[in-house]
């Protein structure tokens, strides 16, 4: 999800899908805009859910994905890490091998459900940082 104004949401979804609990984005801002990029993440979250994703979207964030995945392994460090995580989330080292049939498996009706089922702005944690203006 993305704003044109000032800003990008980042995101991170836990694999493997038949176990997703949780949803993690993340943004930054200037102090003074905090309110508005909470209000428009929260409005996006509830666009989403009213309308689910398309199938165009969901081809789109396949293959950004996928060509993103080697640009994150371009060091032993990234690399170690990657797997470190793979290991505290109980994840077979393999995924690397089978990140991209991995990612081509999600259908758009999976993630339309994991949408309804996350993107719930009334059970969001939103934790904001700084001295945000225009909050409540």
């Amino acid at each position: 999800m993305s704003d044109k104004k000032k800003f990008d949401f980042g995101k991170f979804i836990r694999w493997p899908w038949d176990e997703l609990q949780t949803f993690d984005a993340y943004g930054e801002t200037k102090n003074e805009s905090a309110g508005e990029v909470v209000s428009i993440f929260l409005k996006a979250c509830r666009d989403v859910q009213a309308t689910g994703f398309t199938e165009d979207q969901l081809s789109k964030a396949k293959t950004y994905l996928k060509g993103h995945m080697p640009v994150q392994l371009d060091s032993n460090k990234n690399v170690s890490a990657f797997l470190m995580g793979g290991m505290q989330e109980n994840i077979s080292a393999d995924r690397i091998r089978q990140y991209d049939q991995n990612i081509d498996s999600v259908s758009l009706d999976q993630l339309n459900q994991y949408t309804q089922k996350l993107f719930v702005p009334e059970s969001m944690l939103i934790v904001v940082v700084g001295k945000p203006e225009g909050l409540k």
